[in-house]
């Protein structure tokens, strides 16, 4: 089984100077990265080049998981933060479902993307 990320909170803040992960899984081998789950009652805010991540760095086998993000309020990505899949691998790449109960914005270069290469 692939490890995977767990977290709930009441909110939920990323920031970085630095375009790497700040919630991440990671898979170097043949193997699945794992999953990322995050529950989040009240907002979620990436800024700076924040970043959650799931990654199959392997060019040959496994694949990257899902990220699951479920938020009662907004969810917000400015100055170039992503949720991002990033498959290098042969298997399919994994999706990304964001459920929120308010507004989802992106600003100034932020992104959410799935990216086989």
């Amino acid at each position: 089984m692939s490890p995977r990320q767990e977290i709930t909170t009441g909110s939920l803040m990323i920031e970085s100077e630095k375009p790497t992960p700040g919630i991440s899984t990671r898979a170097d081998g043949d193997g699945d990265s794992g999953s990322i789950t995050i529950d989040v009652s009240g907002d979620v805010l990436l800024k700076d080049q924040g970043t959650i991540q799931t990654q199959q760095r392997n060019q040959r086998k496994g694949r990257p998981r899902d990220i699951s993000l479920k938020v009662d309020g907004n969810v917000t990505l400015a100055d170039n933060s992503r949720i991002q899949i990033e498959n290098k691998g042969n298997g399919a790449g994994g999706k990304i479902t964001i459920l929120a109960g308010g507004a989802v914005e992106l600003k100034f270069g932020s992104k959410i993307d799935s990216i086989t290469t």
